[in-house]
């Protein structure tokens, strides 16, 4: 039931999630050298009046991992070459790192991906 409480949240707020993928390139030579996740709403909100709003309804842990897991599925979901897409950054709360649930979470995607 991961997210349920944050998409229950969000239809109230009519709030669509989804991500974008910003370029990143080395600056010494102009290469790609990935993409950075972002995430966006279909609303006005903005990313930090998202996770504003999560924090304080207790569940930033929940919208940051949510975040992560579309991000990815997205980013590979449009790379034709699997094995040879470009990097993929994604930005994580410092408290989600240290939330106890995360390293099963990170477990649980690596087995599901294997």
């Amino acid at each position: 039931m991961l997210g349920l409480e944050l998409a229950t949240a969000a239809r109230k707020r009519n709030s669509t999630l989804y991500s974008v993928f910003q370029p990143l390139l080395q600056l010494n030579t102009g290469e790609l050298a990935g993409y950075e996740a972002l995430i966006r709403s279909t609303t006005n909100d903005t990313p930090e009046c998202l996770f504003q709003f999560a924090r304080s309804a207790g569940f930033l842990y929940e919208l940051d991992v949510m975040s992560m897991k579309r991000s990815v599925s997205a980013y590979f979901a449009e790379m034709f070459d699997k094995n040879n897409s470009p990097l993929l950054f994604v930005n994580i709360f410092p408290s989600t790192l240290l939330n106890p649930s995360f390293s099963m979470f990170v477990c649980n995607e690596k087995s599901d991906s294997t």
